[in-house]
């Protein structure tokens, strides 16, 4: 499709970045940490809590405050339920956006990212599957 100077792409199956998995909507906060190394002998953690968009075995899209860079990895707690979150689980970031989110009162710099499983593909959340379209 073309759109004033802007080609836009299907990617192929051949794509080793295209996923591999079906997303499922899946809106929910997910706490987590993420680190970065600043000169020889520090380290900066900063914590937030991420919402989730969308889920797949193979990872999430999650909307934070803080830019993550690519290939950063951080720990995020899933939401299992309302009230409960998973242990940590590690993701790493394969691509951000900066997005401009407008509120009443002002506009604020968010990022998305699109975060992928470490150490393989994972079970979706009882409740991603409950609410899954047949």
């Amino acid at each position: 499709m073309r759109r004033e100077g802007v080609t836009r792409t299907m990617p192929s199956r051949a794509n080793p970045h295209r996923r591999e998995w079906e997303r499922i909507q899946f809106v929910g906060s997910c706490p987590y940490e993420m680190s970065e190394t600043i000169g020889a002998e520090s380290l900066l953690i900063h914590r937030g809590t991420a919402i989730s968009l969308n889920c797949s075995q193979g990872g999430m899209l999650i909307l934070l405050d803080q830019p993550p860079h690519v290939s950063q990895v951080l720990s995020l707690r899933l939401p299992l339920s309302s009230e409960k979150t998973s242990d940590p689980t590690l993701v790493e970031v394969r691509w951000t956006r900066k997005i401009q989110v407008e509120t009443e009162d002002a506009s604020h710099d968010m990022h998305l990212a699109g975060v992928r499983f470490l150490f393989g593909p994972r079970p979706l959340p009882p409740q991603v599957t409950a609410t899954r379209p047949s």
